[in-house]
């Protein structure tokens, strides 16, 4: 719990600032294996873990891009869910296993971000066992409730909570997920107390959302938005700063003045330690499947922008997303379980 965290929060600090300094520095040759070179990789299958159940945004961003890397390299990319532990379980496999670019990881902002500060591991630590290759894709997290709901404005949905205390729940990916903090931001910033249900992966919820089984559901664009389209689920507010331009006539949780400003974002990491020369291949490659224009409207469909940058760009990212997230954790706290 988030809370149970934030009490060691000062003894866990100045490891936390070292190894973000160590994740920015390391050379991306660290601890190669001998015959580190690109040469032929690859050469056999190679496979991408995604720490959640499949329909999720991860999953469906990494089917598009194994799709395109199989026809490019000549070889199986296959998709392997390995969902739990809110992306921990898929996530430390790949930090645990061998540095040679067979095994890579599509992981999603909480098995890097959010772990990294809530839960350190002494097997597994993002940070530290993941080399990051390249940001794939990012996308708004999305306050959303069943078409057939009585409330078709955030603001109604907020008095509704305010009057009923301890009975609307909403929906996410996973304990400690971007969506749980993003629902206790707006606990403690609206002064109502949804009760959190986690998911192994967002279209579980979304599921469930139809079903009737929950209130209401943050979550990620891909799983909701054909959903939406549909005319089966109603987004009631964005979590992000501006609106997005798929809903533009979707107020943003800022404009109501509740403050949070939390995106869901999508990258390939492969383990710490895989060589300098593989790990700019694949972000070459990868970039390369996620220009092509049928990639870009398919994911574009699901309600992801296309992102690709470089490993380094990424790599200050990751960096930044911690630090980001330590305080998010910080201001959240009093939201949780409230």
């Amino acid at each position: 719990m988030i809370t149970k965290w934030l009490e060691t929060m000062t003894k866990h600090s100045a490891l936390a600032a070292l190894l973000l300094a160590g994740l920015a520095l390391a050379p991306l040759s660290h601890a190669q294996p001998s015959g580190a070179a690109a040469g032929g990789y690859p050469e056999r299958a190679v496979r991408i873990v995604v720490a959640y159940g499949p329909g999720g945004g991860a999953d469906l961003i990494a089917r598009a891009v194994a799709e395109k890397l199989t026809v490019a390299w000549g070889v199986p990319v296959i998709v392997d869910n390995r969902p739990g532990a809110n992306g921990s379980i898929g996530a430390s496999q790949v930090g645990n296993s061998s540095p040679d670019g067979y095994t890579l990881l599509m992981a999603y902002t909480p098995e890097i971000a959010i772990n990294s500060v809530i839960s350190p591991q002494k097997n597994f630590e993002p940070v530290r066992d993941l080399q990051p290759i390249i940001m794939a894709a990012d996308s708004p997290l999305i306050l959303v409730v069943n078409a057939s709901s009585p409330h078709k404005t955030i603001s109604s949905f907020i008095e509704y909570a305010k009057q009923n205390p301890g009975k609307v729940s909403y929906g996410t990916s996973g304990e400690n997920s971007s969506g749980d903090l993003a629902g206790a931001l707006l606990n403690k910033a609206a002064g109502i107390s949804l009760i959190h249900i986690p998911y192994k992966g967002g279209n579980a919820a979304i599921v469930d959302l139809l079903g009737g089984q929950i209130d209401s559901a943050i979550s990620g664009m891909p799983p909701a938005l054909a959903h939406f389209q549909a005319k089966r689920l109603l987004p009631l507010a964005v979590t992000t700063r501006n609106r997005s331009p798929l809903l533009p006539n979707t107020p943003t949780l800022t404009e109501l003045g509740v403050a949070v400003d939390i995106s869901a974002w999508f990258g390939l990491f492969a383990p710490r330690g895989t060589p300098g020369p593989i790990v700019e291949k694949i972000n070459r490659d990868v970039a390369a499947a996620l220009a092509s224009k049928d990639v870009k409207e398919r994911l574009l469909s699901q309600g992801a922008e296309v992102r690709s940058d470089s490993v380094e760009e990424f790599t200050a990212f990751i960096g930044q997303e911690v630090e980001k997230y330590r305080g998010i954790i910080e201001q959240s706290k009093k939201g949780k379980g409230q």
